[in-house]
Order: structure tokens, then sequence, then C-alpha cells
């Protein structure tokens, strides 16, 4: 059962002037205990020493060429190259241009960007300017 619908079920039967009041079925508490423990689960181990974290193109080593092609969307280096053109404001005409690199992820479009890739090139500088060219079309 989703989450909204389980929302809708606890508070189909709720007779609002008891909710008012802070009286609330045994059902409604439960529902709601289940629908919380689905989204925030029920095993938070957390510990006191936590680890240093790295930022968020963890995983991805690009050289310093490699990041200066993806220029401020080094930080977005694992995500696939189309994502980052529709979070961006593209057009689907974006994603279709940028070709082959489109499910590829922007480290490996940088990857081929700096051994010499023409269509690499001309993906990233979609994904960079995604904002400006979906208002193009």
């Amino acid at each position: 059962m989703g989450e909204w619908s389980t929302i809708a079920i606890a508070f189909a039967g709720v007779d609002h002037n008891e909710m008012a009041q802070g009286k609330y079925s045994f059902l409604t508490l439960k529902l709601l205990q289940q629908l919380i423990s689905s989204i925030v689960g029920t095993d938070t181990n957390i510990s006191v020493d936590l680890p240093n974290v790295p930022g968020p193109a963890a995983g991805v080593s690009l050289t310093k060429s490699e990041q200066r092609k993806l220029g401020n969307l080094v930080s977005r280096a694992k995500e696939k190259v189309a994502d980052v053109i529709r979070s961006r404001g593209g057009s689907g005409a974006n994603v279709r241009e940028a070709g082959q690199w489109a499910e590829k992820s922007l480290a490996e479009t940088a990857q081929a960007a700096t051994r010499g890739d023409a269509t690499a090139v001309k993906a990233i500088k979609i994904a960079k300017g995604a904002g400006r060219l979906g208002q193009k079309y």
C-alpha cells in the first residue's frame, strides 16, 4: 500500500471533532505508525563516530582536465548526462542532441572529451547550457 493511500485510509474514518480533542482511534494510530516506519525505517543504527563522508561525486575520480571540462557540474559527475540536462531545464531535443552520451555519466563523458571526442565535448556544453538551450526549442 502506498503512503498516500495509507494516509487517506487513516484519516477517512476519523471524526474530526474527536481529532481536535486529541482522541484518535487505534487503527488510525497503527496506520500512521506503519506509514512513518516505512518512510523513516525502524532500524536506525547511528554511530557516535561518524565517518568522514566525501563530497557528492564520491567514488568518481576525475583528473584536473576532466574537472575543468565539467566546470560547475563536477559535483554531479556520477549522474547521467540526460538527467543533468533535464534537471537544468533542458528539453527532450537537447537530450537527443547529446546523442550517445545522454545515457552515460558526466564523468565518462568528461573522460572522452579530454581524449578529444568532439561529440562528448558537445554533450557537456549542452548539459552546461541546458536552461538557456531549453528555451530555444
